[in-house]
């Protein structure tokens, strides 16, 4: 039942926003392990008293629910959770950890109910470790299901930018945003010798001998070679261009 109901919403939501009341629900879901791992944990047994167990489970749920609301973690977009959301999940777990700490402490001088019936500092602290951990793996998971199985994926292209400056990285950056390809940079072509041998933003800056050859290109699966030199002469933009047109 579980394995079809999650087939149906990822099938139905896979391109759209998911509803914030599907993630609320999953949330809690993962409060309810987080809170009995950490009393199976912290007693070495849930089933110690069935009214205490009730009783606490209430009272850290009403506490959940409050975190959830002030940090908002229910309304992000969890296929693109970032670090804004990741910090929203911390502030979830981190609002019922301190109103029961403060109830315990008001509790312990005032003595309005009975101390057993309150969850202690450990146990508190243990469920919103765990409810930080599970939440935090759930929309990790998420994006990285999404990103490998349903996000539409562009054509790959597999490029040379000829100019490691500043024009080479300013190229670089503004192919990471092109709409209808996904640009591979293989390599930086440059002419100035100490250059040569360098990386930039983690691409080898190679002299044009080494990668205007054949076997580079057919190795590399080169597609594309894209001129980033500012001022070149038209000489010397004309004599690539026609370097690049013999290799194919």
């Amino acid at each position: 039942m579980f394995k079809k109901l999650f087939f149906t919403l990822v099938r139905k939501y896979r391109h759209a926003t998911i509803p914030r009341w599907i993630i609320l629900g999953m949330d809690l879901i993962l409060f309810c392990i987080a809170f009995f791992a950490a009393k199976a944990l912290c007693n070495g047994t849930v089933y110690i008293n069935l009214k205490q167990i009730a009783f606490e489970f209430f009272t850290a749920l009403v506490c959940c629910f409050i975190g959830f609301f002030i940090s908002g973690s229910y309304r992000s977009i969890i296929r693109h959770s970032g670090i804004n959301d990741i910090l929203k999940v911390v502030v979830a777990a981190i609002v019922p950890l301190a109103i029961q700490w403060s109830a315990n402490i008001v509790n312990n001088n005032l003595h309005f109910i009975p101390t057993q019936y309150l969850l202690s500092y450990r146990e508190s602290a243990m469920i919103a470790a765990f409810l930080i951990v599970l939440m935090v793996i759930m929309r990790l998971s998420a994006q990285r299901i999404y990103n490998d199985y349903f996000k539409h994926r562009r054509p790959q292209k597999n490029v040379v930018i000829y100019g490691a400056g500043a024009a080479g990285v300013i190229t670089q950056n503004a192919l990471k945003h092109d709409q209808y390809f996904e640009y591979r940079v293989v390599a930086f072509i440059d002419d100035d010798v100490m250059k040569i041998g360098q990386q930039l933003d983690g691409v080898p800056v190679l002299g044009s001998h080494t990668v205007m050859s054949a076997n580079f290109v057919k190795k590399r699966k080169v597609q594309q070679l894209i001129i980033a030199i500012p001022g070149i002469r038209n000489l010397h933009k004309q004599a690539i261009s026609n370097r690049a047109l013999d290799l194919g």
